[in-house]
Parts: C-alpha cells; sequence; structure tokens
C-alpha cells in the first residue's frame, strides 16, 4: 500500500511542475506543492529585468512551507543580486546545456533569443546572481539551471553563487546539481569571516566553461591559523563534471571526511581574464581528510594540474609553521587511480603532493615533499622532488614490501620482524633515553655535490603512529687548517607504516667552497616526550650518498 501511495504522490509532484511551467499568471494556493518563479511576475524574455520577482519568490519561500522553487524555462536577467536570508529552499530547473562546451550561437546571442529550451539565469559584469547571506543555516539545492555572464567573459568579480554563511553550525549540506556555468570570474565561490562555513559540499555533473574559477574558497582576514588562511569545508564531493577551457577548477581547504574527486573531465585550462596563469587546476589544502582522485581526464593544460598539501600557506604562498596544527599528521591521505594525463606535455606537472600519505595506482609522475609514500604501483622512476623540497630539503618515507611484510596477521608479522632484526645486528633500538645518536658510517662530500641522501632503515614493530619527526645532517671539514662542524635538519611527515620503512633523507649540499677533507654523516631525530612509551629501531649502516638530482624508483 505504501508503494502505490509514493507512486501516485510522484505522479502528482510531476504533474504540478508541468502545470506550473505553463501557467504564467497563477495563483499561489495551498493546493500547490512547488512555487514557480513566474508566479511572482518573472517575465524570463532576457530584457526584462527579473531580480525583483526573483527575490519576492525566495522570500515567499523562506517564510512559508512550499520549499521548492521551480524556474520554468526562460531567460531571466538578474541585474541585481538576489538574497536567501535563512536557506532550506531548493532551486529546481527544467534544465541545463550538460555539455561543458556547448552554447548558443553567436547569432541568436545577438538577436537575444535561444532556440535551446533551459531555464537560465543571466549576470551582468561585476554582478552576484544568487548570495547565501550570513545567516543562512538550513540545507541548499539548486538543480537543472544554467548560468551565464551577459557580457561573456571578462575582468573583473563576476559571480554567478557567492556563499557566505557566519552561522556556525555549519550550514549542510550545499548540493549543485545538472547546472551550467559559463564566462564568470568565480562560478561558485564561497566567501565568509568564520572559517569553517560549510559542510558536505556535493557537486555533480555540472557543466563549467570560460570561467576564471569554478569553485573558489576565499582567504580569511588571518595571518594564520591551524588550518590556514582560506575558508574551508568538511567533506566536499565534486564527481561527473564537465569542466572545458575554465582557468582554475578548484581551490579550497577541506577538513575531515572524505574528499571525492571522481571521474570529471577536467580538460583544456586557459589563462584568467587578466592574462595571468593559474599555478593549478586544482589546488587543495587538507586536513585530517582522506583524497579519493580517480578517474579524472586532462588535456591540454597551461598549468601544473594538482596540488595538494596537508602544510598550508599564507596569504603570499609562503608556508606557514606546522608546529600544532594537523600538517603532516598520517590522517592526511591521497588515492590515486584511474586518472588519464595522456593529453597534457612533459612540461606540467601531474601531481605535486606534500605533507601527505600516498597511495598511487597510475603510470604518473609525483612530484613529492615530506611524503609518506605508501603505494607505487607505476613501472618507472616516478619520483621526484617539488622545487620547494630541491630548495629546502625534505624527507620521504617508503616502506619496504616484499611478500612476508604484506602478511596481515599482526602475530606472523611481529614475528618475521624479529627474526630480520636478529638476522640484521646492525639495528639499533632507540628509546626515549638514547636519542639522536650519529650512523656508524660516513661518506666524503666535495662542494660541487648537490644533494645529500641519508637512505635510513627504520622499523616500526608496533605500528606507533607518530614516529616521525626531523633527519639531520652533519658535515665534519677542514677550513684553514681548523676542523669544522655544521649541522641542517629536514623534516618528513609524523608517521611510519608498521613494518620496514626507508626514510629517505635529501638536502641540498651546504658544505663551505673552500672545505677540505669533507665527510657527512646523519641521524634521526625524535622528540623525547614521543618516545616516552615506545621505541623503533634503525640501520647504523644506512647508505650515504651524493647525487646531482634524486629521482626514487618505483616501489610497489
Amino acid at each position: 500500500m505504501r508503494n502505490y501511495s509514493n507512486l501516485i504522490l510522484g505522479f502528482l509532484l510531476l504533474f504540478s511542475v508541468l502545470i506550473l511551467g505553463q501557467n504564467k499568471t497563477s495563483i499561489i494556493g495551498n493546493q500547490k506543492w512547488v512555487v514557480s518563479l513566474k508566479d511572482f511576475g518573472a517575465k524570463g524574455d532576457g530584457i526584462s529585468d527579473d531580480s525583483d520577482a526573483f527575490q519576492k519568490a525566495i522570500d515567499f519561500c523562506e517564510t512559508n512551507k512550499r520549499k521548492t522553487l521551480f524556474i520554468p524555462f526562460g531567460r531571466y536577467l538578474l541585474k541585481n543580486s538576489v538574497s536567501f536570508k535563512n536557506g532550506g529552499v531548493q532551486l529546481i530547473g527544467e534544465g541545463a546545456l550538460l555539455r561543458e562546451e556547448s552554447w548558443v550561437n553567436v547569432e541568436n546571442k545577438a538577436n537575444n533569443t535561444d532556440n535551446i529550451n533551459s531555464s537560465e539565469f543571466i549576470i551582468p559584469k561585476n554582478s552576484t546572481g544568487i548570495i547565501f547571506d550570513k545567516n543562512v543555516r538550513d540545507p541548499i539545492r539548486i538543480a537543472d539551471i544554467q548560468f551565464r555572464t551577459l557580457q561573456s567573459r571578462q575582468t573583473g568579480n563576476t559571480t554567478a553563487i557567492l556563499f557566505k554563511s557566519e552561522w556556525g553550525g555549519p550550514t549542510w549540506p550545499f548540493i549543485i546539481e545538472r547546472c551550467h556555468f559559463t564566462g564568470f570570474n568565480f562560478a561558485i565561490k564561497f566567501s565568509a569571516q568564520n572559517q569553517y562555513l560549510v559542510a558536505f559540499i556535493q557537486l555533480r555533473q555540472n557543466a563549467f566553461n570560460q570561467n576564471d574559477e569554478c569553485v573558489f574558497f576565499s582567504d580569511i582576514q588571518s595571518k594564520g591559523g591551524p588550518v590556514g588562511i582560506r575558508n574551508l569545508a568538511w567533506g566536499f564531493i565534486f564527481e561527473n563534471n564537465m569542466c572545458h577551457d575554465n582557468s582554475r577548477i578548484i581551490r579550497g581547504t577541506f577538513a575531515k571526511g572524505e574528499v571525492n574527486i571522481r571521474n570529471n573531465n577536467m580538460e583544456g585550462n586557459i589563462k584568467y581574464a587578466d592574462g595571468k596563469s593559474p599555478d593549478y587546476i586544482v589546488d587543495m589544502e587538507i586536513s585530517n581528510a582522506t583524497v579519493n582522485f580517480e578517474g579524472n581526464h586532462f588535456e591540454s593544460v597551461i598549468s601544473d594540474a594538482v596540488y595538494v598539501s596537508s602544510v598550508f600557506k599564507d596569504g603570499k604562498g609562503i608556508y606557514l609553521p606546522f608546529n600544532n596544527t594537523t600538517a603532516l599528521n598520517p590522517k592526511n591521505k591521497i588515492f590515486i587511480k584511474g586518472n588519464n594525463f595522456d593529453g597534457i606535455s612533459n612540461n606540467y606537472k601531474a601531481f605535486t603532493l606534500k605533507g601527505i600519505l600516498v597511495y598511487n595506482y597510475d603510470q604518473v609522475d609525483l612530484f613529492l615533499d615530506q611524503c609518506d609514500l605508501r603505494i607505487n604501483e607505476s613501472n618507472e622512476k616516478n619520483i621526484f622532488l617539488t622545487e620547494f623540497a630541491k630548495e629546502n630539503g625534505t624527507v620521504i618515507k617508503i616502506p619496504i614490501n616484499t611478500k612476508k611484510d604484506t602478511d596481515n596477521n599482526p602475530s606472523n608479522k611481529k614475528e618475521t620482524l624479529a627474526k630480520y632484526l636478529n638476522a640484521n645486528r646492525q639495528f639499533k633500538k632507540v628509546t626515549a633515553f638514547n636519542l639522536n645518536e650519529k650512523l656508524t658510517n660516513v661518506k666524503p662530500v666535495k662542494a660541487e655535490d648537490k644533494y645529500l641522501v641519508a637512505n635510513i632503515e627504520v622499523i616500526n614493530e608496533i605500528g606507533t603512529m607518530f614516529l616521525g619527526w626531523s633527519t639531520t645532517f652533519v658535515i665534519t671539514y677542514e677550513l684553514n687548517n681548523v676542523k669544522k662542524t655544521i649541522s641542517k635538519s629536514v623534516n618528513g611527515n609524523y608517521g611510519f607504516k608498521q613494518g620496514k620503512n626507508f626514510n629517505m633523507a635529501i638536502i641540498p649540499n651546504f658544505l663551505p667552497k673552500n672545505a677540505q677533507n669533507a665527510y657527512f654523516t646523519a641521524m634521526m631525530d625524535y622528540n623525547k616526550d614521543v618516545l616516552a612509551n615506545t621505541h623503533f629501531y634503525y640501520s647504523t649502516t644506512s647508505e650515504l650518498f651524493v647525487s646531482q638530482n634524486p629521482v626514487f624508483a618505483s616501489t610497489r
């Protein structure tokens, strides 16, 4: 009986939507489940200003029980912004163009006519179409609507949707589906003074074309806190979207939960309207979040593709201090699987990653800094240093996976490690009472050597998460017949996978030019409090070498 009732209700709702779309002069009554924009006097002819009618419709829905505002076929010019004060109203159109590069032809634009049946909002230059105001707290859903600019893309601040709620809840969910955005400086923009302003964003099956920024999180007026300076969201889904000839597709910070970037076309990024080029097509900072980057397509780009970091930047692009933050925490992860980069040249980087655990299943180059490379299915040497890592040094951690190491039985794994330690007496047990001891071996170094590398084998026997800190390089040399010692440290992320790992530390050579008889060694630095109730092992005869350009072999 319940199934029949649901079927009848569904037919009634469909009937009411179809009737409202045709009846421009209907009177609002209790019998209506859906309110039509044209009930409030909107013309939808692309010439008349429909801002006032749209605002009246929103105000009615926010103060009455009917919470679905239907946008019939038409072209609605919005010369003024329309504002939601509470939210909780869904905007449902009758369709949008869902192939990203499709649009009306030039002749139809010039004649102010449109042969394509769609629900379309038109926004003039330097205006904002829809604003979700500072008190909005209820769910947001927009579907099947086109957004385009009146004058096409130009330098300015033309925005389709601006979310600036400062409610501390935060507002959730925020859902936009099957909409089309073209010609904007900001298609979807999040901007508020409270940093954490929205949760569970879901953007699915939308089309973006000729936009400067598709999804953009603004900077707050701050020098930088524990999660940087950008507005941020808890939970983010960007799936099955069609993006063609945009400058940048995503710029934001995401905390907690999953960040799912799946099955999107990210083809053909272009310069901004002001002629500048974006650094990345996807630019994300994360805090205790897992990024699933799967099944995306890149082609014909003029920028590096993807940047993900747990270390935050300030407004000038300088990395902020990461002590007492979630940066370098092993909870920050990325899974890379099934992406296609065949359409981009070797001049651009596929992935630039900093301070996260990396699980890579693709044949793709990775540019890393302070990362833990947990899985890498590439058949080639594909691990490179970022430019920042080359200039400042870094630590890349790589688990040593053998057939025995993949045994997930804890007792078997512990027994295997115990046998390995007994057979390799060069391993030293590190506790809170014997920290920061140097390796027993040294390596000659000359001033012309570019990088110093210490590949230290580490065994995490009991699976403690927060073992990592830094690796210190120590150089002894003679200058004017005087023996001298200098040292520098580099940091990695905080974790080692249970089992055997390489702690690959790299630093630019800091030996003075006129030094003679120089040698270097290394040691691992750990905070005494971290090791208060635990331990780990490292090989005192680990590998030391110099390099001109470190490139890591694949590790499966």
